[in-house]
């Protein structure tokens, strides 16, 4: 708090590295209220070259991630092409946590899971507990979005021990959605809608920071949790988040016994994008309900989940 004063202090000065740190705050103030927009406008107002590399790098994450949350892959790419050239091992695990986010969003699944570990070995030799903590989380949500229940509960696991500490007895986003996919994936979905409808009562719905944690788990909520569709049926979604929204809406459809009229005619992304933003039972269900619609996707993507889609599929029909 001291330092951001000065900054801001100094700012109109024009000294040019103040600048360009007040405008970082102002964008990170703007991201802890959940405001999207506001964060890309500080950062994009940056002087090229004026920070160094390890600041950039932080900027840059911050701009590709919230950017990543509205669809804009090829943004993304082009900060990481612009950052890597120059990465050292402080702002590589930087770089390469932007690069898997933007892998996954673009269906490249398979491609993402096979680099967490190197990037949780970067991040546990270079970056601050909390990071380690939070890739962590990030690191068991994919793996048991994707039915991988070993390596996800491992992930889970070891993110007790960089775990801030907490005040009280709630249970951070981040967690909750870590430990409600995980329970989903071993076939516990009233325990998992119990552990999000927590999450909500302790911290709301897609706000501030915990934005980020409600996105990436969408489907989770959606889902098993009907007070929380309104809200996700209201926002201005776009990107890949609309993709969620809308799958996640199908899914229900077919839950409900609406499948053939909502899927017959259901525009489908990849099955890479399908991966990335369903959980892996949603999405077997999903590929029942399109086959039973007539939709000639729904053998593709029963295809596309392997072998934890058909065992899906069987504890469908059980």
């Amino acid at each position: 708090g001291e330092l951001v004063v000065r900054l801001f202090e100094l700012e109109p000065t024009g000294h040019p590295v103040a600048r360009a740190l007040a405008t970082i705050a102002r964008a990170a103030m703007a991201d802890l209220a959940g405001d999207d927009a506001a964060v890309i406008a500080e950062l994009d107002s940056i002087a090229t070259g004026v920070l160094d590399t390890v600041w950039d790098a932080y900027a840059g994450w911050m701009c590709g991630v919230v950017g990543l949350d509205g669809g804009a892959y090829e943004a993304a790419h082009q900060i990481i092409e612009r950052l890597a050239p120059t990465a050292d091992a402080a702002t590589r695990a930087i770089i390469d946590a932007l690069e898997f986010r933007t892998w996954w969003a673009e269906g490249r699944v398979d491609e993402a899971l096979a680099r967490i570990p190197i990037v949780m070995a970067a991040e546990a030799r270079v970056a601050p507990t909390y990071n380690v903590h939070i890739g962590q989380i990030f690191a068991s949500l994919a793996f048991s979005l994707v039915g991988e229940v070993d390596t996800a509960r491992r992930y889970l696991e070891e993110s007790y021990a960089t775990a801030p500490p907490s005040p009280t007895d709630a249970i951070s986003v981040q967690v909750a959605m870590a430990t409600a996919s995980l329970q989903v994936a071993t076939g516990a979905e009233d325990a998992a809608a119990a552990t999000i409808q927590r999450a909500i009562d302790d911290h709301g719905v897609d706000q501030g920071l915990d934005r980020r944690a409600w996105r990436q788990g969408l489907s989770l909520s959606y889902v098993l949790v009907p007070g929380a569709r309104a809200h996700w049926d209201d926002a201005p979604l776009r990107g890949n988040l609309r993709v969620a929204r809308d799958l996640s809406a199908a899914v229900v459809g077919v839950r409900q016994g609406r499948g053939h009229s909502l899927l017959r005619d259901l525009e489908m992304p990849s099955t890479g994008v399908i991966r990335s933003v369903l959980h892996h039972r949603f999405a077997a269900e999903l590929a029942v309900g399109l086959a039973a619609a007539g939709h000639p996707d729904g053998r593709l993507l029963l295809d596309a989940l392997g072998p934890v889609g058909r065992t899906a599929v069987r504890k469908l029909a059980t």
